[in-house]
């Protein structure tokens, strides 16, 4: 079995590589520390709470119980058809968005090494 990897992986990054990426782009460096500051705090936050699950017995949770795979499910954790759609059409429009980001990127870099030659 694998070791499980952390999601919270900006929570990870050394202070040393922030400061790097810090005296290349100042606000860059700044976003990036926010935002370890904020996975940091929600790590600690799913630790105490898997911490506080562990107290509890199996049948307390539920854990344990046959999986009802056969029972039709009512209600609105089920996503309908629409839904579905909706949440493949986003992944294609991020993924395309993605692409064309850094398509205007490389762009963007070539043409700043023209600028910098004049």
């Amino acid at each position: 079995m694998e070791p499980r990897r952390s999601k919270h992986f900006l929570a990870h990054i050394p202070t040393i590589a922030l400061l790097v990426v810090f005296a290349m782009s100042a606000p860059l460096g700044v976003l990036f520390f926010i935002l370890r500051a904020i996975d940091r705090d929600a790590e600690k936050k799913e630790q105490e709470n898997a911490d506080y699950s562990s107290d509890f017995r199996p049948q307390d949770t539920g854990a344990g119980q046959t999986a009802r795979d056969t029972e039709p499910v009512y209600g609105h954790d089920v996503p309908t058809a629409e839904q579905q759609n909706a949440k493949k059409w986003h992944k294609t429009l991020t993924s395309l968005c993605t692409v064309f980001g850094g398509i205007f990127l490389v762009v963007g870099l070539a043409g700043l090494a023209d600028i910098i030659d004049m």
